[in-house]
């Protein structure tokens, strides 16, 4: 028993860490996204100064090639970032998955076994697919007070108010 509650620890632990790479990689995106975003402005600025559509002026367009070449470097390293980040947390996931499988887990009922695993290996990317269609159903209908939906990995209930993004399962 002493050695399920140090199993028990030990996941704990690899899901605290794994939240923590979960919050890593969505900073990640979200540079990325803005550095896309300077990119194509700095892009726009310049191609519209080469056109005449905007007036030259020497410190627009120097700040405009800055904000392309540091869109770029941005960019390319929080996709490195990302990328490293992700091979962590499918490590991070498989070991939790092994440890997971070699706790000793009791049957209940008419021999159905307490198995939380099915869903954690399904998982969190079908959790969260599931939650990102929600919300983008919930945003493109801003009339409708709620949306509810079955989670296809689990069948758990999720629920999406307009007030509130989060995905809550029932």
């Amino acid at each position: 028993m002493d050695d399920d509650g140090d199993l028990h620890e030990q996941i704990l632990h690899i899901e605290a860490h794994i939240e923590e790479l979960t919050d890593i990689i969505e900073r990640c995106r979200k540079i990325i996204l803005f550095s896309k975003v300077a990119v194509a402005a700095g892009g726009i600025l310049i191609l519209a100064t080469i056109i005449g559509a905007v007036g030259f002026d020497p410190t627009v367009l120097i700040g405009a090639i800055a904000a392309v070449i540091g869109g770029m470097v941005v960019f390319g390293s929080n996709t490195s970032t990302l990328k490293q980040t992700m091979i962590d947390m499918k490590a991070a996931d498989a070991h939790r998955t092994e440890l997971i499988s070699r706790m000793d887990l009791k049957v209940v009922g008419e021999g159905e076994v307490e198995n939380r695993t099915k869903r954690d290996q399904l998982g969190r990317d079908a959790h969260l697919k599931a939650r990102l269609s929600i919300a983008w159903a919930t945003w493109a209908a801003r009339d409708r007070i709620g949306t509810a939906r079955r989670c296809e990995a689990c069948s758990c209930r999720q629920t999406i108010r307009a007030d509130d993004r989060s995905g809550r399962r029932e």
